[in-house]
């Protein structure tokens, strides 16, 4: 439950301070460049990234513990490969 509430926490606070640090510094982007960032697109886009993967897991480990445990290296691994690609 923990880890659902920590990723709630991040999909509003990320939009948020992405907006305040445009405020505050977005005129040092280059000359020409339009930079605009959305908070629900940026917080859409975590809720995919994040949520998901989340919820998938902790129905797995809910309803098929053995399968979850046997996965859980794979998984690991995967997705530490997709993060940084």
């Amino acid at each position: 439950m923990l880890t659902v509430l920590a990723n709630l926490a991040t999909i509003v606070s990320i939009p948020f301070w992405a907006g305040i640090a445009l405020d505050r510094w977005g005129d040092a982007v280059e000359a020409g460049a339009n930079v605009t960032v959305g908070f629900m697109d940026v917080a859409l886009l975590l809720a995919g990234l994040v949520l998901i993967p989340t919820s998938l897991g902790m129905l797995v480990r809910a309803r098929r513990p053995a399968l979850a445990a046997r996965l859980e290296n794979t998984v690991s691994k995967v997705s530490g490969i997709v993060l940084f690609a």
